[in-house]
């Protein structure tokens, strides 16, 4: 008998609504399944990092960052996790991982990348601001 989650659109589509939440517990939990970080929703084309940006859970960024997430995804509107931010932990979270509106295409082609000291940097302050 099938599950509930059993399909993987259907887990992807929990990652995203946990990241939305600020559920970073279940964001780990689903993450470390075979729920890949970057999957889109069909319909808008948002992802888990679009959703944690938009609601300015940092410690979500963080992870999903930590994890390999991508700042050049576009939603089916066009918006980069960057367009989204609001909180100003989250727009240096994202530019400590390389993410600028002007250099989305960079980011795309594999540039725009910082040292992992940056990233590092970043994470901490993440952390301290999630505390």
């Amino acid at each position: 008998m099938s599950g509930p989650m059993d399909s993987r659109a259907q887990r992807e589509e929990r990652l995203r609504e946990l990241a939305c939440l600020g559920d970073l517990d279940g964001v780990k939990r689903m993450v470390s399944g075979d729920v890949g970080v970057d999957a889109q929703n069909k319909m808008n084309g948002w992802t888990a990092l679009h959703w944690a940006v938009h609601r300015g859970h940092v410690a979500i960024v963080n992870f999903l960052l930590s994890k390999g997430a991508h700042t050049d995804i576009e939603t089916s509107s066009g918006m980069l996790a960057w367009d989204l931010a609001r909180r100003q932990d989250v727009i240096d979270l994202l530019r400590a991982y390389g993410a600028d509106r002007s250099d989305a295409r960079d980011v795309a082609a594999g540039g725009g990348a910082t040292t992992t000291a940056d990233a590092t940097a970043a994470s901490a302050a993440a952390a301290a601001a999630a505390g």
